[in-house]
């Protein structure tokens, strides 16, 4: 397999992502114990998965391959709700904090964006020196 590239806690639920593109859904069974609930693996059209991010409705994906994209599922039963590819922007999604419908978007081009996922739109983009690694 590739690289682990994320790792959330999501109620009794461990989320884990990787370079290749997989989600994988471990869920508890008892205390030290965990069972692959779900598996998804990569997608050659979206490509790696760089960042992941929660809260107690959604889940969030961000994805890099020429151009970047976001996933957006249902933290009930992992149902997609959306995909969001960004045509013109060209950069690793390092790391992403989630408010839904809000999310601050990191990236290897200098930028940290505040996107409105309903709308799919970036709202704010502010530029840095160098590229943003982490935002909370």
């Amino acid at each position: 397999g590739r690289e682990i590239s994320g790792v959330k806690i999501s109620g009794k639920r461990i989320l884990v992502t990787s370079l290749a593109g997989s989600l994988n859904v471990l869920k508890r069974v008892t205390r030290g114990s965990f069972i692959v609930e779900k598996f998804f693996p990569g997608s050659m059209e979206l490509g790696e998965i760089y960042s992941l991010a929660c809260d107690t409705k959604h889940v969030i994906t961000g994805h890099t391959l020429t151009n970047s994209a976001f996933k957006i599922w249902s933290a009930d039963n992992f149902d997609v709700v959306k995909i969001i590819k960004e045509e013109s922007n060209e950069s690793i999604i390092w790391n992403i904090h989630l408010k839904y419908p809000l999310a601050l978007i990191c990236r290897d081009n200098e930028c940290l964006d505040l996107y409105n996922l309903e709308a799919a739109e970036c709202v704010k983009s502010l530029k840095h020196e160098s590229k943003v690694l982490c935002a909370t």
